[in-house]
């Protein structure tokens, strides 16, 4: 009975249980996972070389066309420069008509003086900058362009500086514009509309350079209040400027005999002025004498002192 029981135990044992791999299996494993690695890398680099071959591919084509293009544009600019040499060089393109206008204080033929052997140059050479700069030296030239029109004639434009307002210089009246340029001097004063000022005292005048410092500052307050003037209501014509004391500025008009010390030129404050000295003027039509506005706080303590 005891043998009878140790062969039932025996078929009953778990048969499936996962046998521990021999060294001969391990080899066959390795192996596998070996060839597997070697077939991937394979593949990898048989990818990388096609993606070479392609990249390569692409390069060679491009190279062709490039070079084509750059050849392209070199014979282009061969081309060009030769042209434009044989322009230079080319008697259909020497200048034979200079075109002008006539200014109002510039006469063409002024202008075509600083233009000497322009005349018959090639339109080419012509140095338009350096023709421009010698123009604009002329005190009443503002601004010159100076264009090719090609093939053999030059356009010349100007814009001209006006007289503004006339300076008392010595024995002589200085042309001045108004931003402060020096146009020319004058031993007569042959432009009566325009305001007379007294008490800028320069050292020197030069003509065609622009006033600076104290003397430019002062003319510049002038102009502000003459175009407070001409551009606002001001019903009189101011024809003479004292301005000797920069904190008080004597002027007079045309149309009255009255002398008004009109006091600091404040801009802030200079529209308002004007206006309230237009009203006083209409009330003092008929009248001579002096009128004193000088003080800050003008429109209480306004002085006329009547002239029999």
């Amino acid at each position: 009975m005891a043998k009878s029981t140790k062969m039932s135990d025996f078929r009953t044992l778990n048969l499936e249980e996962e046998t521990t791999p021999t060294k001969k299996s391990v080899g066959a494993v390795s192996a596998n996972k070996n060839r597997t690695r070697k077939n991937t890398a394979s593949r990898g680099s048989q990818k990388t070389q096609t993606k070479k071959v392609q990249k390569e591919e692409i390069l060679e084509e491009e190279k062709p066309r490039k070079t084509g293009i750059g050849l392209a544009i070199f014979f282009l600019l061969l081309v060009l420069v030769g042209a434009f040499v044989g322009c230079m060089f080319t008697p259909a393109f020497n200048v034979t008509e200079i075109h002008i206008q006539d200014g109002t204080y510039v006469a063409k033929e002024e202008i075509l003086s600083k233009m000497d052997g322009v005349m018959g140059e090639n339109i080419l050479r012509v140095n338009t900058s350096s023709l421009e700069n010698a123009i604009k030296e002329m005190p009443y030239i503002r601004s010159v362009e100076i264009k090719r029109n090609f093939p053999s004639s030059i356009d010349v434009t100007f814009k001209e500086r006006k007289p503004y307002a006339l300076v008392k210089y010595l024995e002589s009246y200085v042309v001045m514009d108004k931003r402060g340029y020096v146009l020319e001097i004058k031993k007569e004063n042959d432009l009566p509309d325009l305001a007379i000022i007294y008490g800028i005292n320069a050292d020197e005048y030069i003509v065609g350079k622009k006033l600076e410092d104290v003397v430019g500052l002062k003319y510049e307050n002038i102009t502000y209040l003459l175009e407070t003037a001409y551009q606002g209501d001001f019903d009189y014509t101011i024809y003479e400027i004292n301005y000797a004391d920069s904190e008080s500025l004597v002027m007079a008009v045309k149309e009255l005999d009255v002398d008004i010390n009109f006091g600091e030129v404040d801009r802030s404050v200079l529209t308002e002025k004007m206006n309230y000295l237009n009203g006083i003027l209409k009330k003092l039509e008929g009248k001579k004498g002096n009128l004193d506005i000088s003080s800050n706080n003008y429109l209480e303590k306004t002085i006329f002192t009547e002239r029999y």
